[in-house]
C-alpha cells in the first residue's frame, strides 16, 4: 500500500509540474478566463477547472481533498488564485515538499490560505487590513493607488464574479506575514 502511494503521489507530482511548464511554455498572455462566455453561471471550482493558467492550484486545491468543502461552501466567499506562473518562485524542494502525502496538514493550510469565507471585491480592502485565515497566521493587505497586495501577492485580475462568490487573479502565492499570536 506505501509503495501504491508514493507511486501515486510521484505520478500526481509530475503531472501538475507537467502541467505547469506546458502552460509557461506555452506563453499564453490573455486573461484568465478569457474566453469563457458568463462567468457569473459557474460556481468558482468549476470556473477553476476551465483556464489552463491557474491548473496548478487547481491541481492543488483537488491534490488537497479540498473540492467538496469548496463545493459546499454555504456563503459567498473569496477565492484568491495564482496563476501557474505564480509557482515559478518556488522551488522545486519547496513544491514536492508542499505536495508530499506526509504533509498534507501543510498542503491544506496552503490552500486555505486562498480561501476568505465571505465575498470580498478589489475595492473593499483598505491599507494595513489583516486577513484572518481561520488560523494563527495573519496576512496583511497593502494597497497603494489602484494597487491591493495580499500576502505579498498582488491582484492583477480583480472581482472575477462566480455564481457561489469571486475570485481574486493573484501574480504570486499569498504568504502569511506573521504570527496572530506574537
Amino acid at each position: 500500500m506505501k509503495n501504491y502511494l508514493t507511486k501515486f503521489c510521484l505520478l500526481t507530482f509530475g503531472a501538475i509540474l507537467i502541467g505547469f511548464t506546458a502552460t509557461a511554455q506555452s506563453g499564453n498572455d490573455g486573461k484568465v478566463f478569457e474566453g469563457i462566455d458568463n462567468p457569473e453561471s459557474y460556481s468558482t471550482l468549476d470556473l477553476l477547472h476551465m483556464d489552463r493558467q491557474v491548473s496548478t492550484f487547481s491541481d492543488l486545491v483537488a491534490l488537497a481533498n479540498l473540492e467538496v468543502s469548496l463545493t459546499l461552501a454555504d456563503s459567498p466567499h473569496t477565492l484568491f488564485v495564482p496563476t501557474n506562473e505564480a509557482f515559478a518562485d518556488m522551488t522545486i524542494e519547496e513544491f514536492a515538499e508542499l505536495t508530499d502525502p506526509k504533509n498534507r496538514t501543510k498542503l491544506i493550510n496552503f490552500v486555505k490560505r486562498h480561501y476568505m469565507p465571505k465575498k470580498v471585491m478589489k475595492r473593499d480592502f483598505k491599507d494595513a487590513d489583516i486577513m484572518d485565515t481561520e488560523g494563527e497566521e495573519e496576512i496583511r493587505v497593502s494597497t497603494t493607488g489602484n494597487t491591493v497586495s495580499i500576502g505579498g501577492a498582488q491582484i492583477v485580475e480583480p472581482d472575477i464574479k462566480t455564481s457561489d462568490g469571486v475570485i481574486q487573479i493573484m501574480d504570486n502565492v499569498l504568504q502569511p506575514t506573521g504570527d496572530i499570536m506574537n
